[in-house]
């Protein structure tokens, strides 16, 4: 029987909102400062996305599996039933390896929201992108006290830069081309 207007989008129902490759090296990242189990990991996505998204345990348990297997963390014993890991020192240089290439771990990030804006029809893709901008001033706003003087001058520099751009679009809006 065809699906109504009303049943929900099977095919968008838990959509995977992060390359598991990138999902490997945010694990990594976050057991760089701090001993974690899986659920651990779980939760602390799960907090800092405000709780938009957390990854399964079928998403993690297999990442932290690999991981081990890869001799990048290693489980410390807890006394209990849960395993907490840490990095290990090869997961350490690992970690330096991936950050170094940010570049092309930041463009892996971006391509599923590329294909998703791409989709959109026009009206849609202008009121995502805006509602992207305002959750990116957002996290600026919220990351400023981790910042140093020297960070918050070049950042200043750069919004500069944009609002001259936001004028720009302004302008050409206010005048309809």
């Amino acid at each position: 029987m065809p699906k109504t207007d009303t049943d929900e989008c099977e095919d968008l129902r838990e959509p995977h909102s992060i390359p598991r490759g990138l999902l490997r090296f945010v694990v990594m990242r976050l057991l760089e400062s701090n001993e974690m189990s899986g659920t651990d990991i779980m939760n602390t996505l799960h907090e800092r996305n405000n709780g938009q998204w957390q990854p399964s345990p079928g998403s993690i348990y297999p990442i932290l599996a690999s991981l081990e297997e890869d001799n990048y963390i290693e489980p410390k014993p807890t006394g209990g039933r849960s395993k907490v890991y840490i990095l290990t020192s090869a997961g350490k240089e690992r970690l330096e390896l991936m950050i170094k290439r940010h570049a092309k771990l930041k463009d892996k990030a971006q391509l599923g929201a590329r294909l998703w804006i791409s989709l959109l029809r026009p009206h849609e893709r202008v009121k995502f992108l805006n509602s992207v901008i305002e959750s990116n001033l957002q996290s600026l706003r919220d990351n400023l006290k981790y910042l140093t003087s020297e960070q918050k001058k070049k950042l200043a520099d750069e919004l500069d830069n944009h609002r001259q751009t936001i004028s720009e679009l302004t302008e050409r809006l206010s005048k309809n081309e």
